[in-house]
């Protein structure tokens, strides 16, 4: 291989990336690396990104992940059955994903942006995340899901 087909690659590598960016916005601030502000915390954790008026939703996330057992329990799945459709809309496997995030990154808050996109309403759209849940109502309706998709 020639360096130039090197950096071809290495371009359109990075071309797929940044084109797959769910998390970029117009806001400046979504691009300015601050790395003090982007650290975990002193105390060990990490926090769930506020899209909006989804603290119903990040509140009970944290109190599940504070439970090792079911945490731990969630995390060891592996049954490729479990996943039949699409990773990104898939809810266990975001929720996954974030309990994952919460126990093992270096940020200093994990966006939960692909969980709301995969818990879908009854009317087959995701969480809008501008209007606020009742958190027990959210709460029932995220077991009855996790609970569909273990049944399994």
């Amino acid at each position: 291989m020639n360096p130039g087909s090197a950096a071809i690659d290495t371009i359109n590598q990075l071309k797929t990336l940044l084109s797959n960016a769910y998390w970029r916005t117009n806001s400046v601030l979504d691009w300015s690396i601050s790395p003090f502000n982007m650290e975990k915390s002193l105390t060990g954790y990490v926090g769930l990104k506020n899209l909006g008026c989804t603290c119903y939703m990040n509140s009970l996330i944290q109190q599940l992940f504070m439970i090792g057992n079911f945490r731990e329990g969630i995390l060891n799945l592996d049954d490729i059955s479990l996943f039949k459709n699409d990773f990104n809309d898939n809810l266990l496997y975001q929720f996954q994903l974030i309990l994952a995030g919460l126990k093992f990154s270096h940020k200093q808050y994990i966006d939960p942006r692909r969980l709301c996109i995969s818990f879908k309403g009854p009317d087959g759209n995701p969480i809008n995340v501008l209007e606020q849940m009742d958190a027990d109502e959210f709460f029932n309706e995220f077991f009855d899901r996790l609970e569909t998709i273990l049944k399994v």
